[in-house]
């Protein structure tokens, strides 16, 4: 089965709205696999589809990387480089011949080598026909096409529940044109000559010149139905927008990179470039000079051979014919030896002792003998780690099979009460205010950090307490919905220790680094907990007189009383009067200057004092006491009706 893309970029380039071909100076990139020799099945035409897709395509200026019987970690590798040559732009083409296979709808090419034996080892025996295409959208380069001939009947199939045979349709997105050499599902000829029957017409329809790659497909269609007695008959959708052509009319013989050749009447152009440059190159055997170098020579097969120190040699042949470019790229390995990285899922980044190398899979290679450290990274995912001893030359393959990291629901509801929380996610900040009223006792300004946790959405209210305890201590009663208030710090470890036996959970007091760290919506600098610096009685619940009204406040409404949990808006974090209404418990003893030796980790407070600290402010303290960085203690047995809690649950 073939089918060719290409992408949505033809009416806004200029070479791609005219005849493109022979004589264009677009870049060219060219992969070719060919896959015959199969342990089971073995194929006769592969080999030689890819030999000819490669002659042909080098007389049109492409320059091809030819792979012969390619095992998986060589097709990976050489796709993964391919999409870093389409990223130059130009004109990307992909050809595969050899086995292929669909489960669940998925198309898969089939590597020598490949031992597949149940449906789920396809993905990690095989190569997604789907990659290419990425690799391809990712470049974002003028015009793409992939080819693929690989719909042969095929074994490896057979014993799968959700296999079939050929190969599935696959959507054409806008630009693009996709044929298949036979319906969808069904299996082409692998030829009676020397190529496989739709390879062989479309190899002879390349090579006509003038003629549009629709009108040519239209061609190759017409032949196989008619050399196949219609027992095959090529298939396609197309949303092309703009016209392509193989071979144009142009005298002038252009190679990929735009250089125009000079060339002496009877004889033939090679160019040649190597990755990295600099390589000394041989033409049968004779030393020429070192890449990249164009040379002319009469008609006729040449053997290119280039060497550099501290690579492995490249060697390819090539046909030179009359008045035709050929551009060759060698892309050249390190010696030494290596480690090849693959990952599931794909595309996580690789670290090789901790220096960043590429995207997985992938090879590094030129490693002395020694021991290495690869860390695979991918968002979302455990980072995997392993140490790798490599002697002299020795190559190793290693697979990171990652992990995904749960993901943490945003709320949690507490089943007994019906407590709701709000994930805050932690990190480093700040803590502590250099404004100087209210106390010294916030100073120094020092980096705290911490980790994850779920707080309580508002402060724990009454009804939560009487389902909890079967009492109601507040003063002001005014509904189940309201702060419980006039409890003291040792009658809220009396309800957490109630409510971790019951619920089997992990509830607590938040530290005072957690307390301000959401106060200030993940450490932000702000002094309020409406997440700004000015704070008003709208926003909050305070003592509202004008005798507090200062250049950070707001005077008005003094209600004398708390209100409703929610009344206000939440801040940014979704957590609500985190200034205002009542004074907050947390778990920390007093200490005037902790801040002064406090741990940068988690800090806890104090291991000892005479008072707990609480925060936040209340209904009856005007707004500098509101501040995130104020502190403010009381004995753990007060209670007062301004005194309240909220919790904390550790994930």
């Amino acid at each position: 089965m073939i089918f060719c893309f290409t992408n949505d970029a033809f009416a806004n380039n200029r070479a791609f709205t005219k005849k493109t071909g022979d004589g264009d100076s677009e870049a060219r990139n060219a992969l070719i696999i060919g896959n015959s020799n199969y342990a089971t099945a073995p194929l006769k035409n592969p080999v030689n589809d890819a030999k000819g897709m490669a002659d042909v395509l080098r007389e049109k200026n492409f320059t091809v990387n030819l792979l012969l019987d390619a095992d998986l970690r060589t097709m990976e590798k050489a796709i993964s480089r391919f999409g870093k040559m389409l990223q130059k732009g130009g004109v990307g083409l992909f050809f595969y011949a050899g086995h292929g296979m669909q489960v669940k709808g998925i198309n898969y090419l089939i590597p020598i080598g490949a031992n597949i034996t149940e449906e789920d080892e396809i993905r990690f025996e095989s190569v997604n026909a789907g990659r290419i295409m990425a690799k391809m959208e990712s470049a974002g380069n003028p015009l793409n096409m992939i080819f693929l001939d690989a719909c042969r009947d095929n074994p490896f199939a057979r014993s799968f529940r959700s296999s079939s045979r050929g190969l599935a349709m696959m959507d054409a997105p806008s630009g693009t044109l996709v044929s298949f050499a036979t319906a969808p599902g069904k299996t082409a000829s692998d030829g009676t000559g020397t190529n496989g029957l739709f390879t062989g017409h479309l190899l002879r329809q390349m090579e006509q010149p003038g003629l549009e790659l629709t009108q040519m497909m239209k061609r190759v269609r017409r032949n196989v139905m008619q050399d196949s007695s219609n027992q095959q008959t090529p298939w396609g959708v197309s949303s092309l927008t703009g016209d392509f052509y193989f071979s144009g009319q142009g005298k002038t013989t252009v190679v990929a990179s735009g250089t125009a050749v000079t060339e002496t009447a009877g004889k033939g152009g090679i160019k040649v470039d190597t990755q990295p440059t600099g390589a000394k190159i041989y033409i049968n055997q004779v030393f020429e000079g070192n890449s990249p170098i164009t040379l002319n020579f009469t008609p006729g097969v040449y053997t290119v051979l280039a060497k550099k120190n501290g690579f492995k040699n490249q060697q390819e042949s090539v046909r030179v014919r009359t008045n035709r470019s050929i551009s060759l790229n060698l892309i050249m390995n390190r010696s030494g030896g290596s480690i090849f990285v693959r990952s599931e899922p794909e595309n996580a980044k690789i670290y090789l002792n901790n220096v960043f190398e590429d995207y997985a899979p992938n090879t590094i290679s030129g490693l002395k003998a020694g021991s290495y450290n690869i860390i695979v990274k991918l968002d979302g995912y455990q980072d995997f780690s392993k140490s790798v001893y490599l002697s002299e030359g020795q190559e190793q393959q290693l697979q990171a099979n990652l992990k995904e990291i749960p993901k943490t629901p945003a709320t949690w509801r507490e089943p007994a009460t019906g407590m709701e929380f709000v994930f805050v996610k932690g990190g480093c900040y700040q803590m502590g205010d250099t404004f100087s009223e209210g106390g010294s006792d916030k100073k120094p300004v020092h980096e705290v950090c911490v980790d994850d946790y779920y707080l309580g959405k508002y402060e724990v209210t009454q009804g939560e307490w009487q389902k909890m305890m079967g009492n109601n201590p507040s003063g002001f009663k005014n509904g189940s919905n309201y702060p419980v208030e006039k409890v003291s710090w040792t009658d809220t470890q009396n309800f957490i220790q109630k409510l971790n036996h019951q619920s089997n959970g992990n509830y607590r007091l938040p530290t005072e680094a957690e307390w301000e760290y959401a106060c200030r919506e993940g450490g932000r600098k702000v002094r309020f907990g409406n997440g700004k610096d000015i704070i008003g009685p709208n926003e909050a619940n305070f003592n509202g007189s004008s005798k507090y009204k200062k250049s950070y406040s707001r005077s008005g409404q003094y209600r004398k009383r708390s209100t409703e949990v929610g009344a206000f808006q939440p801040n940014a974090l979704g957590l609500y009067d985190m200034s205002g209404n009542v004074w907050e418990w947390v778990s920390d003893w007093y200490d005037k200057s902790y801040y002064s030796n406090s741990t940068k980790n988690n800090p806890t407070g104090p291991g000892a004092g005479s008072t707990r600290v609480v925060r936040g402010g209340s209904w009856y303290r005007s707004p500098r006491n509101l501040r995130c960085a104020v502190r403010d203690r009381s004995l753990p047995s007060d209670r007062d009706y301004d005194l309240g809690f909220r919790l904390l649950r550790t994930p």
